[in-house]
């Protein structure tokens, strides 16, 4: 009899008003009036929700009620709950992520429709959704912001919206997935069948916080085909060298559609994006260094405009390099790649750190992508003979004729040797000529090129000025200051002796005071170069037999004496 006076009464008022009103704010007796005789939930088709200006009354319309509220619509919750519950629930689409404003005691409602014809639901009856979420910046004064986060998921269970998370049972019940380093991926899967709508619902929640300011961003992603951000625990590229002011980096081998890889070698796009940080920026990222949008949208120092981006094939493979401009010498530097996915209109991938450190002013100067030395990327001692600006090209020149000039000579001393004989009348069946004049000519490069440091390390060795490698960099590059050497890699020498006919006599060094003189040693294990390598590394072959043949050429007296300074 009171459920049909209570009914009597709010159909009264509704008549007079002429618009739908407040109901009252206890729960029983809102609950008793919207359900019908059967105790089915009653059919809101003739009240809408959102008229309710009772905000805890509004809440339970909407959860009793089953009715979704609209995006422009803001969020209500329970004042008696610890974490303000919201039975509010937003929809989220496909590969559409989402920005979000959390504040700390809060959570937001999402709901995702299941598409049942996607291909995979339909082969293997089985339901995957990739979630991944990135945090975008939190309240200050948190020294681990990702452990106030949590995000909870179920399938078609609106128990997950109506719950409390303050009960044992809620992380027990639901799928429960946390942010590390500002990142959070997780996969839902469940086997259905069914031609219903199907949902999966999605609770992100941020805990009570007490004397913080501010709100959590979060960007929230879904997809059913793939992850729509990534974290990638490697770097994936190398810092290839560094001078005062620049610094050159490269990925790994990249794998290409393209058929040609020259198609690719003039493209002006770039795959990779490199973002540039001091490295005093470290500490924030510590808890953010996983997610997209921090570094995305991070405070970087470089400009983009200041990075150059090309594609090479220099040491092997094709690879993407990128050249950075406007760093300050002696300068301490964190560097992160990303990754945008061609494919979809947002997501991408976030790379590991690489930290990287500038040379002292005005010693050495990078250069790479020299026309014959094209194997060189590094650098080299500065000239007084030669004003920089900010195009490296007329020193990279100076360098790269006088090296070309050279190679000359022994290209006239290989065409002496039978190269093009059969197998059983050539210096050797396994390598060619080919082979002998790609080693020799890495070699040159890299014995009359100096690799400059300003980096005091025991392998290198301290040039004082007019006491360079040959007379050449004495006379014509005129270094203006003292430097450091990366000395060649020994290795190199060891491949022209392989690849090279005996005719020529080429031998290395073998005790350490001799070898100290020219060459040094490749380490694996050393956290900086130890030598400088140029062209592609190879681990086949053994080291070869050293000795002098008697009846060696012209041509090796002349190289013998380019490395025994």
């Amino acid at each position: 009899m009171i459920k049909y006076q209570l009914l009597f009464a709010l159909i009264v008022s509704l008549c007079l008003s002429g618009t739908v009103v407040a109901i009252s704010n206890h729960d029983e007796l809102i609950w008793d009036i919207w359900n019908n005789e059967e105790g089915e939930p009653f059919d809101n088709n003739q009240i809408s929700c959102s008229s309710i200006e009772d905000l805890n009354t509004r809440e339970l319309c909407y959860r009793n009620s089953g009715e979704v509220q609209s995006k422009e619509e803001g969020s209500f919750s329970l004042e008696k709950r610890k974490i303000k519950t919201s039975n509010v629930v937003h929809d989220i689409y496909n590969e559409a992520p989402i920005s979000i404003q959390l504040e700390p005691g809060s959570r937001i409602n999402y709901r995702y429709l299941i598409n049942m014809s996607d291909p995979a639901a339909q082969q293997f009856y089985e339901v995957m959704v990739f979630i991944t979420g990135n945090l975008c910046n939190f309240p200050q004064g948190l020294s681990d912001p990702n452990s106030y986060l949590s995000l909870y998921t179920a399938f078609n269970d609106t128990g997950i919206f109506t719950n409390s998370s303050d009960s044992p049972f809620y992380s027990q019940t639901y799928n429960q997935k946390d942010f590390q380093y500002g990142y959070l991926q997780s996969l839902s899967d469940t086997n259905v069948k069914t031609n219903e709508s199907f949902y999966l619902n999605i609770v992100l929640e941020a805990d009570e916080i007490e004397d913080v300011n501010g709100t959590f961003t979060i960007q929230l992603g879904l997809s059913q085909d793939d992850l729509i951000y990534q974290w990638d625990n490697r770097t994936w590229i190398n810092l290839v060298d560094t001078d005062d002011t620049t610094a050159l980096f490269m990925t790994g081998n990249l794998t290409t559609a393209y058929n040609n890889a020259t198609d690719i070698l003039d493209s002006s796009s770039n795959y990779y994006t490199v973002h540039i940080f001091l490295d005093e920026d470290d500490n924030y990222f510590s808890n953010l260094n996983r997610s997209w949008c921090s570094i995305v949208n991070g405070n970087e120092l470089v400009k983009q405009t200041n990075i150059s981006y090309s594609f090479t094939q220099r040491g092997g493979g094709l690879k993407e390099q990128m050249y950075v401009k406007g760093l300050q010498p002696s300068t301490d530097y964190i560097a992160y790649v990303t990754q945008d996915f061609s494919s979809t209109q947002h997501g991408g991938v976030v790379f590991n750190r690489l930290q990287f450190s500038t040379q002292e002013p005005d010693t050495c100067k990078l250069v790479f992508n020299l026309t014959f030395c094209d194997n060189v990327a590094y650098s080299v001692p500065r000239s007084n003979n030669v004003q920089l600006d900010s195009n490296f090209q007329e020193l990279a020149d100076l360098y790269d004729s006088n090296v070309k000039d050279m190679f000359g000579n022994f290209s006239k001393a290989l065409q002496q040797i039978p190269c093009q004989a059969e197998d059983d009348q050539r210096y050797s069946p396994i390598v060619t000529c080919d082979d002998c004049a790609t080693s020799y000519k890495n070699w040159l490069c890299a014995v009359s090129i100096p690799r400059c440091t300003t980096n005091n390390e025991t392998e290198y060795k301290y040039r004082e000025l007019n006491e360079s490698r040959n007379d050449y960099i004495n006379s014509k590059v005129d270094p203006p200051s003292p430097y450091y050497e990366i000395l060649p890699c020994l290795s190199m020498c060891h491949a022209i002796v392989r690849d090279c006919p005996t005719d020529f006599g080429f031998a290395c060094p073998r005790d350490n005071t001799s070898i100290g003189k020219s060459y040094w040693f490749m380490s694996d294990d050393s956290t900086y170069d130890t030598c400088n390598y140029v062209g592609a590394l190879s681990t086949s072959g053994a080291l070869p037999t050293i000795g002098m043949n008697r009846i060696g050429l012209f041509i090796s007296f002349m190289v013998v004496s380019l490395v025994m300074f």
